[in-house]
């Protein structure tokens, strides 16, 4: 009777259950790996291709065949580089033209070179023959850092374009203004830095087709205003001999 009493007490008594062992604790997240000055570029250069660059210039007076100003990529290269946290800037030397990209986060830097070269632009004065080059640079220079695609060679007319019947013809190259037109422009009071900006162009890439379309504007407009003049003076005139005839009638 004692043995089945105690034996009774063993079974009302809960089972232990196993204590689960402690999980070993997570490792330390790891900081996320910063990038280097060359994925930050490569970055730019993928976000750039999503971006829809259009191009303005035009060249050789082609407005089929519009070419990539510096303006129509820096705004969104800037906001790129800014996001990826580094920054691009030219520098000029006598010798040569330089791009250097500088990583905010690191001592890291990456420097694209371009030798300068001389120009000399009928009716340019020095300066702005040298802002023509360091445009140009400035635009080559960003165009070799980030990949940019541009074709503005052949777009200027350079090479071929096909013809109603298939065929490849050249496109007619591009002629500088002659010493002719230039003295003309002078002589009609113009200015070649207003002629290239109604063409959308630096003075070095206006024609000698665009020069002579304005100057046929500028003739144009002068006979307008001699006309309006002539109209004047003959309608005062004719004003004036009306009096004259009343004060004769009168007398």
């Amino acid at each position: 009777m004692e043995k089945e009493k105690q034996a009774a007490e063993e079974v009302k008594k809960p089972t232990a259950t196993k204590k689960p062992a402690t999980e070993k604790s997570d490792a330390k997240a790891q900081p996320p790996r910063k990038k280097t000055l060359f994925e930050k570029i490569q970055c730019v250069r993928v976000g750039l291709q999503k971006t829809e660059v259009k191009k303005s210039g035009k060249m050789n007076g082609r407005e089929s065949k519009p070419y990539l100003e510096l303006a129509d990529f820096t705004p969104q290269l800037n906001e790129l580089m800014l996001a990826e946290r580094f920054t691009a800037i030219v520098n000029f030397t006598a010798t040569e033209a330089t791009l250097t990209a500088y990583d905010f986060d690191s001592e890291q830097t990456f420097t694209i070179t371009s030798p300068m070269r001389e120009v000399k632009v009928t009716g340019c004065n020095d300066m702005q023959n040298l802002g023509a080059v360091e445009t140009y640079q400035r635009r080559y220079l960003y165009m070799a850092m980030f990949d940019i695609a541009e074709s503005d060679i052949l777009d200027g007319g350079t090479g071929n374009s096909e013809n109603g019947s298939g065929k490849q013809k050249a496109d007619k190259p591009f002629e500088k203004p002659t010493p002719e037109q230039l003295k003309e422009v002078q002589a009609l009071k113009m200015d070649l830095n207003n002629i290239a900006a109604h063409f959308k162009k630096s003075v070095d890439e206006i024609s000698k087709e665009e020069v002579a379309e304005a100057i046929a504007m500028q003739k144009a407009a002068i006979a307008k205003v001699e006309a309006k003049k002539a109209a004047q003076q003959a309608a005062q005139q004719a004003a004036q001999q009306q009096i004259e005839n009343t004060e004769g009638n009168a007398q």
